[in-house]
């Protein structure tokens, strides 16, 4: 949890209203406003009934219905949205939500990290440290939890008994994170999930990983960072910080795509993250504010999009707005969404230029445009005629 004390604000209303001004910049929207409003909502029906193994899935379970509602599984363009929970009265702590919506490939985990990542450095909270696993996708996950459930078999006799109840009742995972819970010596163990990815797995994995190190973000991968199977898949990450001898988490999220499929029969992309913070003083926020970019960046590849995310931070930290459209990376289809947003500029960064560490900076009137290296960029931008 995020203790106000520890960062630059003295209420709780400024730091909501310091992360709605990043969340326009990154181009999230309200969950209300982003959502669409159908005169009549689609009928959901539960398949199941799910075990939650952690707080907030419950609540990721909750807008998840919010999304199907709003038909968010035919969106043809993904979205980033937020949620900011309203604080019950006497309670002593609340929480919001990032959330990529409708974006199939590991580039929803990356603008949620990146997201957080400026948050939390404009929270003075730079030493963090983020933890991430990987249970996979459904075939992994059938692999991994086959393993879980012999080597509880082959221990059961050692269980305490309110973990024993668990594995009986076909809750391998449960009983995994209540062991890890007590601190359990059988929990360090158990077979780790990593071990049991998919080649399709293993290379979201690996792509993630690889861009937090381009982004030097430190990340430990952690086999004890577990979920229920029912509500996520691939990754699951944890933003901790650090507090006398250990570490304390301040954000958790990851890809719980599985929630529609498993409770609603649905199909629907989704990542997020839950960031938890204490109340003092005002609670009361705005809006994000409507934004209207002049700079649209595109890029080609992976290499050049950890150098673009590296651009978005570079241009947040210097109040420039920059559009983007993350569900791609065909130039074709970035060009022709920058071209309905009518924006003076493109910068454009492909595999030569993310290797010479430039960008192109294209006027979109008159077709002329120049390299710029990356250290220059900024400033380069900000005495253009926009």
């Amino acid at each position: 949890m995020i203790n106000l004390a520890n960062t630059p604000y003295s209420s709780t209303s400024a730091l909501l209203n310091s992360t709605l001004d990043t969340l326009g910049h990154y181009g999230f929207e309200d969950i209300q406003s982003g959502l669409d409003k159908p005169k009549v909502k689609d009928k959901l029906h539960k398949t199941r009934e799910l075990a939650y193994v952690l707080p907030h899935e419950r609540k990721l379970a909750g807008l998840t219905k919010t999304y199907l509602e709003g038909r968010a599984n035919k969106w043809n363009t993904p979205k980033l949205l937020y949620n900011i929970d309203k604080p019950r009265a006497g309670s002593k702590s609340s929480s919001f939500g990032l959330h990529v919506v409708g974006a199939e490939g590991a580039v929803a985990e990356i603008t949620i990290l990146s997201t957080v990542a400026t948050l939390l450095k404009k929270f003075s909270m730079q030493d963090f440290v983020v933890h991430i696993n990987s249970i996979g996708d459904r075939e992994s996950k059938i692999r991994f939890v086959r393993e879980l459930n012999n080597y509880m078999r082959d221990i059961s006799s050692e269980l305490p008994s309110t973990v024993l109840q668990d594995f009986k009742r076909k809750e391998s995972l449960l009983a995994l994170s209540r062991l890890l819970e007590q601190g359990h010596t059988l929990a360090y163990t158990a077979p780790d999930p990593v071990e049991y990815l998919s080649d399709d797995s293993r290379a979201r994995l690996r792509e993630v990983l690889e861009y937090m190190e381009h982004m030097n973000i430190n990340y430990e991968l952690d086999k004890t960072l577990l979920g229920s199977v029912d509500c996520w898949d691939n990754t699951i990450f944890e933003f901790r910080i650090p507090k006398e001898d250990a570490y304390v988490p301040v954000a958790r999220g990851g890809r719980y795509s599985t929630l529609a499929r498993r409770v609603y029969g649905k199909k629907l992309s989704s990542v997020g993250v839950i960031i938890d913070h204490d109340l003092s003083g005002r609670t009361a926020f705005g809006q994000v504010k409507n934004i209207n970019p002049k700079f649209f960046i595109s890029w080609l590849g992976d290499e050049a999009r950890a150098s673009a995310f590296s651009v978005m931070e570079n241009f947040h930290d210097s109040g420039i707005p920059l559009a983007k459209l993350i569900s791609s990376s065909c130039i074709a289809e970035q060009m022709k969404y920058s071209e309905k947003l009518d924006v003076p500029y493109i910068i454009i960064i492909g595999y030569k230029e993310s290797m010479d560490n430039t960008a192109i900076v294209r006027n979109t009137a008159t077709r002329v445009q120049k390299a710029v290296p990356m250290s220059q960029l900024v400033s380069y931008v900000s005495r253009l005629k926009v």
